[in-house]
């Protein structure tokens, strides 16, 4: 049996279905990538599926770990911009269900619209978008934890970091955002001078001769119009970002005597402002 394919159309529409196939991978994984990487990954996987094609490769396994295999793990890694293993794999399974959904809603559709194959795979994509975000909104994704390291005096420690819309501290010359992490997680990592300031800040809002590691940081909240919070200059924190790490230099950390999680399921408070593309 023989089938005749056009080349041009086959190209194109593998191209449109990767495209929308990685933007799925890339909400879902809230990727640090662009539209552009997305295309040029769409692009080589079209490409590579029409060589597969035009190759006379009559082993079935090895079509298929090519086909299936290597060229979609290269799709997420350069368009999604997936740099660690245990994300391209999350991402290439993602890649595999978003495929199957996707081809299970444009069977449902295929006896309810007498269309062409990509308006059906548009409309399917849209569909699947939409079950996506319903779903995300479920999960309430006002909060995020993220993996964060801090490092201060040469020393470095792993805490759990929630992003909050809440927390919109900044510092009061400079303007830049400022974080919150309790006391008892950053004692450790602090030099005594800066570890009496801090406590003697708590106590009478004031400290003498502060060191270049501490700052005021001025804060409102319900129940106390006004108050100051010692913040603490960090040497960097690192945030871990699907797959990718971002580095800030010279972040601020504001310090507070309670804990920040009730149950303790994270160690500080990221401003929102510091996870900004």
């Amino acid at each position: 049996m023989y089938y005749e394919i056009y080349l041009d159309k086959f190209f194109l529409e593998n191209m449109i279905m990767d495209y929308l196939l990685l933007t799925l991978v890339r909400r879902s994984l809230k990727c640090q990538t662009n539209w552009f990487r997305i295309f040029l990954a769409s692009v080589l996987g079209a490409a590579g599926m029409c060589i597969l094609i035009i190759l006379p490769i009559q082993n079935t396994f090895v079509y298929n770990i090519c086909g299936f295999g290597v060229l979609s793990v290269l799709m997420v890694k350069i368009g999604c911009r997936i740099k660690d293993r245990d994300h391209l794999i999350r991402g290439t399974i993602i890649l595999y269900l978003s495929a199957f959904v996707l081809g299970g809603i444009w069977e449902m559709l295929l006896g309810h619209i007498s269309s062409g194959g990509l308006l059906l795979g548009v409309i399917s994509f849209l569909t699947l978008r939409c079950i996506l975000s319903c779903y995300q909104r479920y999960k309430q994704k006002t909060e995020y934890l993220y993996e964060v390291v801090i490092n201060l005096n040469g020393k470095n420690k792993h805490v759990m970091g929630l992003c909050d819309t809440g927390n919109q501290l900044k510092q009061p010359i400079t303007g830049k955002p400022v974080n919150i992490i309790d006391y008892d997680t950053i004692s450790d990592m602090l030099e005594e001078e800066v570890k009496n300031q801090i406590l003697q800040m708590y106590q009478f809002q004031t400290a003498e001769g502060l060191t270049e590691k501490i700052c005021y940081i001025p804060y409102h909240s319900i129940g106390e119009k006004n108050g100051l919070l010692p913040g603490i200059r960090l040497d960097y924190i690192s945030i871990r970002r699907s797959g990718a790490s971002q580095l800030i230099k010279g972040a601020v950390a504001a310090v507070t005597k309670e804990s920040v999680s009730a149950k303790g399921k994270y160690q500080m408070i990221i401003n929102p402002s510091m996870l900004e593309d």
